[in-house]
């Protein structure tokens, strides 16, 4: 018996955050607007992976990923795992926090 192919198969934290291996050395740019950009390219991207829309990402959310420094994996891993969590279109700095 075939699996599915990989499109058609439901999107994990684990499968959506391995493409950031290859990245994991690499610090996300930590002034707002690049750091921003960065994550609402990784929200469409897992959400897309997710075969959901891309939710956006509120303001507390945005202040909450400013006040620290990140690597593109541990961005990455946090915000594939928010987006397979979340039920809604948004974002918040709690769907963030481990």
């Amino acid at each position: 018996m075939r699996s599915k192919p990989r499109s058609a198969r439901r999107a994990s934290p684990r499968t959506l955050t391995g493409v950031a291996h290859l990245l994991r050395v690499h610090p996300v740019p930590h002034d707002r607007d690049n750091l921003l950009a960065v994550t609402e390219h990784l929200l469409r991207h897992f959400a897309a992976a997710a075969g959901k829309l891309a939710p956006a990402l509120s303001e507390d959310a945005a202040r909450f990923l400013a006040a620290r420094h990140w690597t593109l994996d541990d961005l990455a891993r946090r915000l594939a795992r928010a987006v397979v969590a979340n039920r809604g279109s948004l974002i918040t700095a709690t769907d963030l926090r481990e």
